[in-house]
């Protein structure tokens, strides 16, 4: 994206030069109608005056054969200008549209790591806001500068014509507007910068608070939250005051200047004729009046544009920060397609969190064979959702640490691992859409049968059954209006229908009771023998029954291998199943 809004503009012009020419010719002639309204009006003025000495029956009629003439091209300069505004709209409209589109790949593109650093309040206030912002720039901040350049310019030339000296004179006030620009320029570019800011903050607020809107509820937090919202929303009612009060002095202190110098204009041509300085007829002067409004009005014009620019640009960088923030998760691989082969090697793997002291995944070396489950165990903090963020992708590591079928994983076209894999992330989402259609996002094509089925193998389709509109029944926003535990069995049966060769499933147990662990897990071993299954949990029930687990430690492997052998071991696992069986005993009452 070019470094510039100046540069952008004129990109979007030449690629669109077709539809601008013609915009500009538009203009031009529109324009050109204008300026001739005062020439017919100073002939018509002309001969009545003429007539009125010879014959002034004749002079009447002749004036007022020039009433059509001035009616026709008046609406001939407005047809020209409405057909001028259509291409210019069009033309903004479409380059809006390009600019969306482009924005939002770049956006697609992005990895986890970006979305960790950018609220989703700020993200949509610059995608909104500041966009509705950039498009003004490229409707009316086109338009109405080469409206008024085409306008003032043979308005200037007809001033100058009718007299040079009070032309000069005309100028004296556009050179005190230009100057008043450019000491306005950087304050008004900076508290549109600042205006912004603090709004994205709002955003990102009102978004957090709706979103836990049920925590605020629960710790009497509203009073807070209003006061923390009342301050960013009086700092930038500030900012914006500020903003327009010196917008709000740019335009009158405009007219003031234009009007007082047409006062002057007609002082010094009282004088000028008084003391026979000046050949210029009282028909002249009229036609001067008229024409120097032609070359005030627009200078009036571009104060409300120069303005708009200075807010367009402070948008316009913003919009540009965010479009050329690096993808961290490079798409270049070649490879469409994994191979027969699935197998994962893992070779030292390291990976840090930007900003992190640490390494939250350090030296893991690992092979899971295609078709191998795998439970991943751990204490607190010890990297297990990361390392499966890693599998999938979501951050960027070096080459040479992760390979599946002995291809280096960089080799590989996202869009190949993304058909290889399926997902069950800890926290899980839920569209604000029906049951069924949560499920079938995991695979566009699935039939009824098949969800209601994958919903079983999750022990969920009953529960479903109880719904209002049973599988047609909305979750809500998040899946907020059915229980955590659903939720979780929705998101794992999403996963599950996918169909895929590795599944990734994230301590999907955490929120089922013993007995619908067992169901799921019995179907997802029965159904899925020959994916590889890769499961982070702590439940040694769980864990068991798989053919490896992996128990982590600060960033490290410190166990490896088949669950009855790590037991026998009296290591870290032996002690998480001791653990787990003297908390099992407990709660059955046993001592």
């Amino acid at each position: 994206m070019e470094k510039s809004l100046f540069w952008n503009l004129s990109r979007i012009v030449l690629e669109r030069k077709t539809r601008f020419a013609m915009a500009i010719v538009l203009v031009c002639l529109s324009n050109g109608l204008l300026v001739l309204n005062p020439f017919i009006f100073r002939t018509a003025l002309t001969n009545a005056l003429a007539g009125y000495e010879s014959a002034a029956d004749y002079a009447a009629v002749n004036t007022l054969s020039f009433i059509p003439i001035l009616l026709l091209v008046s609406a001939l300069s407005a047809g020209l200008k409405y057909r001028m505004r259509i291409e210019f709209v069009a033309l903004s409209r479409d380059a809006e549209e390009e600019f969306r589109e482009k924005l939002y790949a770049k956006l697609q593109s992005q990895s986890r790591a970006f979305f960790d650093n950018h609220s989703i309040g700020d993200l949509i206030n610059r995608l909104s806001s500041d966009i509705s912002t950039y498009r003004e720039i490229l409707g009316p901040g086109i338009m109405y500068p080469i409206f008024a350049l085409s306008l003032m310019l043979p308005a200037g030339i007809s001033l100058f014509y009718l007299s040079k000296t009070l032309f000069l004179f005309s100028l004296l006030p556009l050179c005190i507007l230009l100057m008043i620009n450019i000491v306005s320029r950087e304050s008004l570019y900076n508290l549109s910068i600042s205006s912004q800011e603090v709004l994205s903050k709002m955003s990102t607020l009102a978004d957090e608070t709706y979103s836990g809107v049920r925590i605020f509820k629960a710790y009497d937090f509203k009073k807070i939250g209003e006061k923390l919202f009342l301050n960013l929303g009086l700092k930038h009612s500030l900012l914006r005051r500020k903003l327009f009060v010196r917008q709000g002095l740019i335009h009158p202190l405009f007219i003031l200047l234009l009007q007082g110098a047409s006062a002057a204009t007609a002082f010094l041509f009282s004088y000028m004729h008084t003391s026979s300085l000046s050949t210029l007829s009282a028909q002249d002067f009229l036609t001067f009046i008229w024409l120097q409004n032609y070359l005030f009005a627009p200078v009036m014009m571009l104060g409300w544009i120069f303005s708009l620019y200075q807010q367009g640009k402070a948008a316009f960088v913003r919009l540009r920060t965010l479009y050329e923030e690096p993808v961290e998760v490079n798409d270049s691989g070649s490879r469409d397609d994994v191979g027969e082969r699935a197998d994962i090697a893992l070779k030292n793997l390291t990976f840090s969190y930007a900003g992190s002291p640490r390494p939250s995944i350090e030296g893991v070396n690992l092979q899971i064979e295609e078709g191998c489950h795998v439970g991943i165990a751990g204490t607190v903090g010890s990297g297990k959702s990361t390392l499966l963020k890693l599998l999938q992708r979501e951050y960027e590591i070096d080459k040479g640490m992760f390979f599946i079928g002995g291809i280096e994983v960089h080799e590989f076209k996202l869009s190949a691992l993304y058909q290889l894999m399926a997902t069950c992330e800890q926290i899980p989402f839920l569209f604000s859409d029906t049951v069924s259609e949560n499920i079938r996002f995991g695979r566009e094509d699935a039939t009824r049968e098949e969800i209601h089925s994958i919903a079983s193998s999750v022990d969920l389709h009953d529960e479903i059954e109880g719904f209002p509109e049973k599988y047609d029944t909305t979750v809500g926003e998040r899946g907020h209006l059915v229980s955590t535990g659903q939720k979780q069995r929705i998101a794992v049966a999403r996963s599950l229908i996918a169909s895929k060769r590795i599944l990734i499933l994230d301590d999907i147990f955490a929120n089922v009771d013993a007995s619908k662990e067992k169901i799921m897990l019995d179907r997802l071993i029965r159904d899925f023998q020959e994916a590889t299954l890769i499961i982070v949990t702590n439940r040694i029930s769980v864990l068991d029954r798989m053919d490896k687990v992996v128990f982590l430690q600060e960033g490290r492997v410190v166990e490896e291998g088949n669950p009855r052998e790590l037991k026998s071991r009296g290591g870290a696992y032996s002690v998480l199943s001791e653990l787990s069986n003297f908390i099992n005993m407990k709660e059955r009452g046993n001592p």
